[in-house]
């Protein structure tokens, strides 16, 4: 899943862009970046800025491997950065990509399984 997405707590996630009011420019703060140069990987992580956070709409290309996966994880992060992630699973095809900026996945059977979608208004 692409970096910056949003969910109602419904099961419904949707993109950074789509009226989420910010712009992300690099998902790298300077900390990482020093990490990628010393190991020598900041070409990968410019190629995955370049295809995961420039481009923040669901393609044709993601969307057929969206709706192919029987797993995902979710991540978020609250106001104090720190983050919660969740597995999502089922089989093909339970996720769909309803538009180029949101994704839909049955509701969590658990009041606790549903953690990592925080309620929007």
């Amino acid at each position: 899943m692409r970096p910056g997405l949003y969910g109602n707590g419904s099961g419904t996630v949707s993109a950074a862009g789509s009226g989420a009011g910010r712009s992300i420019r690099s998902m790298y703060h300077e900390d990482s970046r020093a990490l990628q140069d010393r190991f020598d990987t900041r070409g990968l992580a410019d190629r995955l800025d370049e295809r995961f956070v420039a481009g923040s709409v669901i393609d044709p290309p993601d969307k057929d491997f969206i709706e192919r996966v029987d797993m995902f994880f979710i991540a978020t992060a609250d106001a104090h950065g720190r983050p919660q992630c969740s597995y999502k699973g089922g089989e093909p095809g339970f996720v769909r990509v309803l538009d180029e900026h949101t994704l839909a996945f049955p509701p969590a059977t658990t009041a606790m399984a549903c953690t990592s979608l925080p309620a929007t208004s």
